[in-house]
């Protein structure tokens, strides 16, 4: 295991399971999977970075506001914290997204660390060059950071049994994954890696 990897965990909110704001139909079955990510990864030094929405109340990414999405991932609201069952680490970077009111916040890329630090450069001062990625949605968030992960020349790992798609489009998530994979990531599944 080279120290030059990264888990990346993406978006796994309160506001994304059961019971939250915009719900990920079996959201919470993917979870007990990222945390054996967590564990491997850790015990190999690699990075583990989470992602997450931390918008303000009022911004254009929001319905209300004349944006696509109902509110979700409002800063400092029990929906935008991380699910209770995910087991980070006490280091885990921490990348928000979408903090602007004019702000998205899709991909990891646009988010910034506590530090203001872009997620671009979080990963060049831990040296990051291949990365594993995890989380919600596949459509969306997963789908942008991967794109952009493969735009700014890093090795790019889809963790099969660890992502979970929205389906407002019934096949919308497997046209994702056929992107990703035809753009360059590879995927993989916890079995699949070294022991």
């Amino acid at each position: 295991m080279s120290h030059h990897q990264g888990l990346l965990i993406v978006d796994v909110q309160n506001d994304f399971c059961r019971g939250g704001a915009m719900p990920i139909a079996q959201a919470e079955t993917i979870i007990p999977v990222i945390n054996n990510y967590i564990e491997y990864f850790y015990t190999r030094s690699a990075a583990i970075i989470a992602t997450r929405h931390w918008h303000p109340a009022t911004t254009s990414h929001f319905e209300t506001f004349g944006g696509l999405w109902p509110s979700h991932g409002i800063r400092d609201t029990p929906g935008a914290l991380f699910h209770p069952s995910l087991t980070l680490p006490r280091d885990v970077l921490i990348v928000s997204k979408g903090m602007q009111p004019d702000e998205e916040g899709g991909s990891a890329f646009e988010g910034v660390d506590s530090k203001d630090k872009s997620f671009l450069m979080v990963l060049k001062e831990r040296k990051v060059k291949e990365l594993f990625i995890a989380g919600f949605a596949t459509e969306y968030c997963i789908k942008a950071t991967v794109l952009d992960a493969l735009e700014n020349n890093f090795a790019v790992n889809l963790l099969m049994d660890a992502i979970k798609g929205v389906h407002i489009e019934p096949e919308e998530a497997e046209y994702a994954v056929k992107k990703m994979l035809r753009k360059g990531a590879k995927k993989i599944v916890f079995g699949d890696l070294e022991k």
